[in-house]
């Protein structure tokens, strides 16, 4: 079995210089979960097909979400697809309209990636993205201290 090229210190050392870096290079994202719904008062004769009958049990509804430090890469080719029309008989009706895709990277320290984790979207750049990649360890030395995950721009 083979040996380090560093000790241990030095990885700690390295570590915390990848630390510097992201605290560095980071920006604040807002990440939104799904709402969390908090049932008030019950009422045994609540209508489930009429959810908003002035008789059903009483819920609270709470947004969640959270502001962390995320480094963030756009994608180098932002690819277009085309927005379906209604077509008759083989027929387009009006030009055809492209939309824009936008992919982004985002790297998140270990608290982000935790929070992320059940989140449905996330906003920068005034901009809202959906989730669509789970966490992917990211680390040279020892063990991951950030994660990825990839995005796509909500239309």
């Amino acid at each position: 079995m083979g040996t380090s090229y560093l000790s241990d210190a030095t990885k700690t050392f390295l570590s915390d210089q990848f630390n510097n870096l992201h605290a560095t290079y980071s920006r604040p994202i807002v990440i939104w979960k799904t709402a969390q719904q908090t049932i008030i008062s019950t009422n045994p004769d609540t209508n489930y097909m009429f959810a908003g009958a002035p008789g059903n049990s009483e819920t609270l509804v709470v947004q969640q979400s959270g502001v962390f430090d995320a480094r963030i890469l756009y994608g180098k080719k932002q690819d277009m697809s085309i927005f379906n029309t209604v077509q008759w008989r083989n027929s387009a009706e009006q030009n055809n309209l492209w939309l824009q895709e936008g992919e982004v990277r985002l790297k998140l320290d270990p608290t982000g990636a935790a929070f992320i984790a059940g989140a449905k979207s996330v906003t920068f750049d005034g901009t809202l993205f959906e989730v669509v990649t789970s966490k992917r360890p990211h680390s040279l030395i020892g063990t991951p201290n950030f994660f990825d995950f990839f995005l796509r721009k909500e239309n």
